[in-house]
């Protein structure tokens, strides 16, 4: 859980400074999918269970509204503080916006999955009073590079961060988990769902856990928390 968690904190909390009242779209809260208007591309936001929900649970533990997108609905059940948002045509989130009437009222953006459509779909709905706050967390362009919508950029006066997971220090890193772990024991918030324990004075359990994670294929992150 460490990394997924460790940057939606930063994301939330160190860089967009997410607060009560705040209205806030966060791109990408599923799993991977190709739609049929990124026809070229497989999206892979972060998804369920990775950075987006992460950063959408410590959104709703700050007070904020906030509005989640998906590639698409199927097999997904959105978590009941997010009001959904599926990506079936390229101004999807602007109609969306619109509808909880809120256009020009968004306050913070946070982008897990790095395409541009749906990236400057989104900073159109930002407020135009020069507080909106972007994070971006991935772009997914073998360049590293997408176009962005400038012009409405500033004429918003919105701010651009990237999200740097090495940003904070390690006594600072230390706190924040502390703090993630406390909340997660308590229930306040959900972690991982699927963890595998060890006891740690049976070291043939420990070698074997060891051993299973170093064959695994590299796609596969494991992290292991004593």
């Amino acid at each position: 859980m460490t990394l997924p968690w460790l940057c939606a904190w930063i994301s939330v909390d160190t860089l967009a400074h997410v607060k009560e009242g705040d209205n806030v779209i966060i791109i990408g809260m599923s799993q991977s999918v190709r739609p049929h208007h990124f026809p070229h591309h497989d999206i892979s936001p972060g998804a369920r269970g990775g950075i987006g929900s992460a950063a959408a649970q410590l959104c709703r533990e700050r007070g904020a509204r906030i509005f989640g997108t998906y590639t698409s609905f199927a097999n997904v059940t959105p978590p009941s503080y997010i009001t959904p948002i599926e990506l079936g045509s390229k101004n999807a989130i602007r109609v969306a916006i619109a509808k909880a009437c809120l256009q020009n009222k968004i306050d913070v953006l946070l982008d897990c999955a790095g395409y541009d459509q749906p990236f400057n779909d989104a900073v159109s709905t930002m407020t135009p009073n020069g507080t909106g706050r972007v994070v971006i967390m991935a772009v997914h362009s073998k360049d590293g590079m997408f176009p962005i919508d400038l012009r409405t950029f500033y004429t918003k006066a919105l701010t651009l961060k990237g999200m740097k997971s090495s940003i904070l220090g390690p006594l600072e890193v230390k706190k924040v988990l502390d703090d993630l772990a406390e909340k997660i024991d308590g229930g306040l918030l959900e972690g991982p769902k699927e963890v595998n324990e060890v006891d740690m004075t049976n070291m043939d359990a420990v070698k074997g856990a060891l051993q299973e994670i170093l064959t695994r294929a590299s796609h596969r992150r494991s992290v292991i928390v004593p």
